[in-house]
């Protein structure tokens, strides 16, 4: 059975979420791998926690344009597929490498565009292995995410909004039948 068409602005509005999600997510593990550089004394000297929080700021901005690359990567790979059919660890692969060349590509097309010439690639090798490796776990949490929650709704219900709408209109409509039950028993009498 084809999945249904989701209605663009919904679309929309899940990107958005995706992308405050992942830039969060990019922003907290970044903010911790620099603390625990800092303290264990890897970082590099005259570098200090306020210098760890603004890279990690920075790091979820660029989590955030992660997450939108996905969600239209996914959108369009993956469109009228069953999340059950999605297998996890060639996704998570898929996330990890697509994210992983994404942000150096994404780099030196910025700086190309702003007149600076390319950096060398030395210089963003790094960047390349986290944000890989920070793709990877944020794309197989997202699709495992996703993945329960499809299991817990039931079919045809998109998010929980629309499972408690559905319930009320239940509610409504079986209050209605025993209204008009009682009204007709109480005609009977």
């Amino acid at each position: 059975m084809p999945m249904p068409s989701i209605p663009f602005r919904k679309r929309l509005r899940a990107a958005a979420q995706n992308a405050v999600l992942w830039g969060a997510g990019f922003f907290t593990a970044s903010l911790a791998l620099m603390t625990a550089r800092l303290f264990l004394g890897f970082s590099p000297e005259g570098i200090g926690f306020l210098d760890g929080v603004g890279m990690a700021i920075r790091i979820g901005v660029w989590g955030g344009i992660c997450g939108t690359a996905f969600s239209i990567a996914v959108g369009l790979r993956f469109t009228g597929r069953r999340l059950a059919e999605i297998r996890r660890l060639p996704f998570t692969l898929g996330s990890a490498v697509g994210i992983g060349l994404f942000v150096p590509l994404a780099l030196q097309t910025l700086r190309l565009l702003g007149g600076e010439g390319l950096l060398p690639w030395s210089d963003i090798t790094d960047d390349a292995i986290f944000t890989g490796l920070f793709g990877g776990i944020a794309g197989g949490l997202t699709l495992t995410l996703a993945q329960i929650a499809d299991r817990v709704l039931p079919p045809g219900v998109r998010s929980e909004e629309e499972l408690l709408l559905r319930n009320a209109d239940a509610a409504i409509a079986a209050a209605e039948l025993e209204r008009a039950r009682t009204s007709t028993r109480e005609a009977a009498r």
